[in-house]
């Protein structure tokens, strides 16, 4: 999985809530076994607006959106969200918004878009008078007046499609600015297929790409050889719920969520163990006590720690065959190890906090996390830390040497070091423990990390328009810089090579060597675990990168979700129809073959994983 990091609250919500692009993300339960269980799926309409308000039209149109007609990223909507805000688009004066909502597939204006905008002021929070609903004009034109912001929060929905979360937009102190966004439709449109498919194939089972599919709100598989299971039955749209993998890749483990009662919220919440073929479904664990404390922001907290996959970590553990979990069925929020056949389980952590990000060792004996008092909103986490155990003893050490915002576990290093992040005064702190010290190596300004092969990367800013990537190896004191600008890095799982990634422009890093690729984002690409790099671009074919960076076209659809890699087997879901997806394996070791796996499915895709067996 990507362990890309954004280390503020605004872009924190991409980790956290990239699961919430609707108003709540809980499947309810998984086969029909577990639905007689008990667990009855509950559908909870998504919040909107009562009122809404056209914006005025702006001159001047430009006749694309700003940056391409590619999908802006869904952040997940901030935990600050309060549905129906008052339909206004004047709530202040010293900073204007305007900007165009427009659609991905044909870079139309989209009009009716309604868009519920919330600033963020300095040392004010979040003032619920600022608070606004409106919509697009004809033109798709809207138009937000308010008081000078530190950031604007967004939610922006229109009919037919995705509903998402923007929390980036910052005005630096100007008094104006201009934010495009462009949507992508719920039921996407025909799209030209990848090069040379074939009919779908039968071949030997050798793994499953385990997805969550949108439009149905369930977890399900496709393996190998084409079958389709359901491991997680249909809920509510759009919810994403956390799992994990078996070592031998033969069973999931997954949070099942049920009986929404506000947005984010949820009444229960069960650990269930299933096969990737559909079969033994057998629920471990309830995680969730009967709440006594019925204070909002308690309960949401509560229900991220738990039910958010940028909060609980489901970690399955080789060494003993237990799964590490998020739970509340003893009142606080702690983390907890039960075997992976339900005959035992221990209390890792008890206190009043809450533990998160957990993050095992790769040797599996030592464990890392994070805790907070409460999750907050802008203002950061209440009393921060971060913290490291050995699973024999299970006392905690803290290793948050210094951090007033938040702190989160990067990865570890090798098996007895793990890289954390921290923020103090506006800087991300990046530090280095054993079991023994704490090691301070740098602090970066509006950084994005990610760690690969023990190996940490990271951007400093080092003016208003320019980031520097800077390379930490493991062993070295202090990181060195890369003569390479980025504001989004992706580095391959080796460590010996990235992807540089600034607006819509792509560069490939190899041994010191630079190379242009494919315009697109960071996230629409995939690494194989020998360095082969498979990218899809709106506007070009689809390329495969060796791992000495040569290229060869490969037959990649413009708009394909990438599931990862079977040694030189590449599989990706591509559109076929309205709300139709493929899913195809590609033999990289060729050019132009693409074959049909199993049958289409209807939603999109989201987050497919290749899961390979043992």
């Amino acid at each position: 999985m990507k362990t890309l990091f954004r280390f503020c609250w605004i872009t924190l919500c991409v980790w956290v809530l990239s699961a919430c692009s609707s108003a709540a993300n809980t499947p309810t339960s998984l086969p029909p076994a577990a639905t007689a269980s008990g667990l009855t799926p509950i559908r909870t309409a998504q919040p909107t607006s009562s009122i809404a308000i056209t914006a005025a039209p702006v001159a001047g149109v430009e006749p694309t959106p700003i940056g391409g007609c590619a999908p802006t990223h869904d952040d997940g909507v901030s935990p600050s969200y309060i549905p129906n805000a008052p339909a206004r688009n004047i709530v202040g004066h010293g900073h204007v918004l305007t900007g165009v909502v427009w659609s991905s597939p044909d870079c139309r204006p989209i009009a009716g878009a309604t868009l519920e905008l919330w600033p963020e002021e300095a040392g004010k929070g979040h003032p619920d008078p600022e608070r606004a609903t409106l919509t697009t004009d004809q033109q798709g034109h809207y138009s937000y007046e308010c008081n000078p912001p530190e950031h604007i929060h967004m939610r922006i929905s229109a009919p037919g499609y995705r509903t998402i979360g923007v929390n980036s937009y910052h005005p630096d102190g100007k008094a104006t600015g201009t934010f495009d966004i462009v949507l992508e439709p719920t039921a996407s449109q025909p799209q030209t297929t990848p090069i040379a498919i074939q009919p779908p194939a039968q071949v030997a089972f050798s793994g499953s790409v385990i997805f969550q599919n949108t439009a149905a709100g369930s977890v399900e598989a496709i393996d190998s050889s084409g079958v389709h299971h359901v491991l997680a039955d249909p809920t509510v749209a759009e919810r994403v719920l956390p799992w994990a993998a078996s070592p031998d890749g033969k069973q999931l483990a997954v949070v099942v969520l049920s009986g929404v009662s506000e947005w984010l919220m949820f009444e229960r919440a069960a650990l269930w163990v299933v096969d990737v073929d559909e079969h033994n479904p057998r629920k471990l664990l309830d995680l969730i006590s009967p709440a006594t404390d019925q204070n909002r922001v308690t309960l949401t907290d509560r229900s991220l720690a738990i039910g958010n996959t940028g909060f609980q970590h489901v970690l399955w553990n080789a060494v003993d065959n237990s799964i590490i979990v998020t739970s509340a069925h003893e009142g606080n929020v702690d983390l907890y190890a039960i075997q992976a056949d339900g005959s035992g389980i221990q209390r890792l952590t008890d206190t009043p906090d809450y533990e998160y990000g957990a993050a095992l060792a790769p040797d599996g004996y030592s464990l890392a996390y994070a805790s907070a008092n409460t999750f907050g909103t802008g203002a950061g986490f209440g009393k921060p830390a971060a913290w490291r155990m050995q699973l024999s003893d299970r006392q905690p050490i803290n290793i948050s040497a210094e951090g007033d915002f938040m702190a989160a576990i990067l990865g570890w290093s090798d098996t007895t070091h793990v890289v954390v992040a921290t923020q103090q005064a506006g800087k991300t702190h990046y530090i280095v423990s054993d079991s023994q010290s704490i090691m301070h190596i740098a602090a970066a300004t509006n950084s994005m990390a990610s760690m690969r092969h023990g190996q940490l990367f990271y951007t400093e800013h080092a003016d208003a328009q320019h980031s520097i990537v800077y390379h930490w190896n493991g062993t070295d004191s202090k990181p060195v810089p890369i003569n390479v600008q980025a504001d989004e890095l992706n580095p391959a799982p080796d460590g010996q090579a990235f992807v540089a990634c600034s607006g819509a422009q792509r560069q490939y890093w190899h041994a010191g060597a630079l190379m242009e690729i494919a315009a697109g984002s960071c996230n629409e690409l995939s690494w194989s675990p020998r360095g082969d790099l498979a990218l899809n671009s709106p506007s070009d074919a689809g390329v495969i990168v060796g791992p000495s960076g040569g290229l060869h076209e490969a037959g990649i659809h413009p708009k394909a979700r990438f599931a990862g890699w079977d040694d030189t087997l590449l599989y990706y879901f591509a559109p076929t129809g309205p709300n139709q997806w493929q899913l195809y394996r590609c033999d990289t070791t060729t050019t132009n073959q693409a074959i049909a796996i199993g049958q289409p499915i209807t939603g999109i895709p989201q987050d497919p994983m290749f899961v390979k067996i043992r």
